[in-house]
């Protein structure tokens, strides 16, 4: 029976059978899974394949309606069901609501005039059956259409839709891509080096999946980037389960997505390894302290292999939600680390020296052009360091700085002739400063090239060690310039509860009106919140990256599609407009009818508002007046002067 086949008989048969009901008519076809990697957040549902919008959404069970959602961003239109049993139903991205919920929302919509309510109708207000209709599916908050179907228990605690017993197909196994072996900790060394290395999976047939061998001295964690291809490889979903065993050492770690809090939804970002983003989704095998999410299941080793001498082969094993399951297999073999001897050659290429964030430490790696016999000197805070520099090969040389408990702010260097800084007694070393942020710490406040960063004891897991340094300024449509771009480094953090991140106002800018501070991000820059702080410009942020202050020079666009001037039109034209920002972006939209308001919906990606046409407009000349605000507080208003006529056709 064809996977198509058999989906159309789930939605049939087992309607009648299943205790949660499939909500829509349609063929089981899931686009996203259950715990499944977002930027910063795990995927707390899972996504239906719908198509065009307007399809029924039903009600899994009996329950009640506790809560009503509508907002341009996010889910969008949704519905919170909570059912008899005591879990909660999510039905978000909606195009609609069923009948009498669209009313109790218009009502409220009215009442408050803003298109964005999150409404509680209290107990009681409107019971629903299994089966009832709650609305229609879109593609409202974010994304194509689909319908983003969650189920939290009665703790309010996002699961996973299988142990419900809720069937969809899927017959095909998850694939290993790739596997991610970083080192552990400052002494390690994967082969012969001290950066992360990054396998490709190949195909073995028979003899299942491996990598390529490797060879490790000291203590290494393991990240795993897999996926579960679905609907005849057009989809690529989350797993459900991923443990990864060692022949000598048993089991090191077991990832399952049964259940996700929201209070640790944030852990995410180190459940999936933040630096490595370019080459892969990579499921850590390894339980960060700071990580609360309640997917692990724990070893004595959480993770963290080690293999004293000899050989081993890691298993890594991926499972599907139904069971389907893929192996991989890692050969490892213990290397005692030596260094690369000096070569013969007289030193005389030039050097550059680059600065890594590996684990909670740095990596000061001086790289010449031609072999170099001398080795380069790391200074810290003013005098020589006792972390020397390892010969990697005749022109790598790495040195791998931990700084002690004690030091919160760094300033590193190198000597040598060759590598861009010499003899400290020229006054020519070229200094770097960082910042040590440490869990449960408070601070630090400090400055680096310009910038004030604060943070608290929540702002970081574990230890980050972040700078901060000034680069070209860069304008965009709508914005003008102000000072240079900051960037603040590592970009990827990771950062667990804002940092404060402080902006000097630049020379030559007079005030703060219309100044804010934006985030570059791959395709355009984004407005940040900012506020003034004792002259300066202050932001609070859980993204670093690159910053800069600049001024929006632009009013909002607005263009009225659907109505003219002089237009005689029915009770309920369909009244829509364009609407956009090069700048700020958009804050606020409002339009009126002679001074009434209208509930007007916005959708972002469309940049469009447009009228839900909810109610007869009084016949008669009228004034339609659209007002659009950007973050800049600019306004833009159009006017358009139509006639009501009555009995004509809209």
């Amino acid at each position: 029976m064809g996977a198509w086949l058999l989906a159309l008989c789930l939605v049939g048969a087992a309607a009648e059978e299943e205790p949660y009901r499939w909500p829509l008519d349609l063929p089981r076809v899931l686009t996203s899974s259950f715990a499944e990697y977002r930027p910063g957040r795990f995927h707390m549902g899972i996504d239906l394949r719908t198509g065009p919008v307007g399809k029924n959404v039903y009600a899994t069970a009996d329950g009640e309606v506790v809560r009503m959602l509508c907002s341009p961003y996010g889910y969008g239109k949704a519905v919170y069901l909570r059912l008899d049993d005591g879990h909660t139903v999510i039905f978000a991205h909606l195009d609609d609501f069923a009948p009498t919920l669209r009313k109790h929302v218009q009502r409220e919509q009215h009442r408050r005039q803003s298109y964005s309510v999150d409404l509680y109708p209290g107990e009681g207000a409107f019971p629903v059956s299994k089966g009832q209709l709650i609305g229609k599916s879109g593609q409202t908050g974010i994304g194509v259409p689909h319908l983003h179907w969650e189920i939290r228990d009665p703790a309010g605690v996002p699961v996973n839709p299988r142990l419900l017993d809720i069937q969809w197909p899927d017959t095909t196994a998850p694939t290993i891509r790739k596997i991610l072996v970083e080192p552990a900790s400052p002494e390690s060394r994967i082969n012969g080096d001290v950066f992360p290395v990054v396998l490709e999976v190949s195909k073995g047939g028979a003899a299942g999946d491996a990598a390529n061998p490797i060879l490790i001295s000291g203590p290494v964690v393991i990240g795993v980037d897999v996926v579960d291809p679905a609907n005849n490889g057009g989809t690529k979903l989350g797993v459900h389960r991923i443990e990864t065993v060692s022949a000598s050492m048993g089991s090191l770690f077991t990832v399952q997505h049964d259940r996700v809090s929201y209070d640790h939804d944030d852990d995410s970002i180190i459940a999936y390894h933040p630096g490595y983003m370019d080459e892969g989704r990579f499921l850590m095998q390894w339980h960060h302290p700071q990580n609360r999410a309640e997917l692990y299941e724990h070893t004595s080793q959480d993770g963290v292999y080690r293999l004293a001498d000899g050989e081993d082969t890691i298993t890594v094993t991926a499972r599907d939600f139904y069971k389907n399951q893929t192996q991989a297999f890692l050969s490892v073999k213990s290397d005692a680390w030596v260094e690369s001897p000096a070569p013969l050659a007289k030193g005389n290429g030039q050097g550059d020296v680059f600065y890594d964030n590996v684990g909670e430490w740095l990596v000061v790696s001086a790289v010449f052009s031609t072999p170099e016999p001398t080795s380069p000197v790391l200074w810290v805070n003013n005098s020589v360091s006792d972390t020397t520099f390892m010969r990697i090969s005749d022109t790598v040389f790495r040195a791998v700085y931990a700084p002690d408990g004690e030091i919160n702010e760094i300033v590193l260097s190198v000597e040598h002739p060759r590598a861009g800084q010499v003899s400290p007694d020229s006054d020519n070393m070229v200094a770097h400063q960082f910042l040590v942020i440490r869990h449960g710490v408070e601070g630090p406040v400090g400055m680096v090239a310009g910038l004030k960063i604060t943070a608290n004891k929540d702002s970081v897991y574990g230890t980050l060690i972040l700078t901060a340094g000034q680069t070209e300024s860069r304008g965009a449509p709508g914005l003008e310039s102000v000072g240079p771009a900051y960037q603040v480094w590592p970009d990827y953090g990771p950062v667990r509860a804002p940092l404060m991140l402080s902006f000097p106002l630049p020379l030559g800018a007079e005030n703060f009106e219309g100044l804010s501070v934006y985030r570059a991000g791959k395709k355009s820059w984004g407005w940040v919140e900012s506020r003034v702080v004792d002259e300066r410009l202050t932001i609070s942020t859980s993204t670093l990256g690159t910053f800069q202050i600049m001024r929006d020079t632009t009013p909002p666009q607005v263009k009225v599609r659907t109505l003219r001037d002089g237009d005689r039109l029915g009770s309920r034209p369909a009244i829509s407009a364009d609407v956009g920002d090069d700048g700020s972006g958009i804050l606020s939209w409002e339009a009126t009818w002679n001074g009434e308001w209208l509930l007007m919906e916005y959708d972002p990606e469309q940049k469009r508002i447009e009228w839900e046409q909810d109610e007869d407009l009084p016949t008669g000349p009228g004034e339609l007046i659209v007002r659009i605000v950007d973050r800049a507080q600019r306004v833009t208003e159009k006017r358009v002067q139509v006639t009501i006529a009555a009995g004509t056709a809209n």
